[in-house]
């Protein structure tokens, strides 16, 4: 994750979860994200579009300015090219042997 300190762009976190999971992200990396979004809060959850529609542009930016990572073919990638992202799959494990969209195993290799 420090990596991710030395891109100058905006990040952020978007998750299904409770309040606690919210915080504890930024609990845990202070200062490395611009917006942290919960669907506890928003009370929509991924893959709903509201759920994406809602992040971007409380946080200002336009689907086209978007680089959506997640970990969920389902839940992430079909909903986030749908609302115009363009998108990544983070496969940590090879889970997706499948998936021919952009894909990384770890955040490192996006710098």
């Amino acid at each position: 994750m420090p990596k991710l300190l030395k891109l100058n762009i905006r990040k952020g976190i978007i998750l299904n979860g409770d309040l606690s999971l919210s915080k504890t992200v930024q609990n845990y990396f202070p200062d490395m994200f611009d917006v942290v979004y919960g669907s506890a809060v928003l009370k929509i959850r991924k893959p709903d579009h509201g759920f994406f529609e809602h992040a971007f542009s409380t946080a200002g930016v336009t689907p086209e300015q978007v680089l959506y990572i997640g970990d969920s073919p389902r839940l992430d990638m079909v909903p986030g090219l749908e609302v115009g992202f363009e998108t990544c799959l983070i496969d940590r494990y090879n889970d997706f042997p499948y998936y021919r969209g952009l894909k990384i195993n770890h955040f490192s290799a996006l710098v």
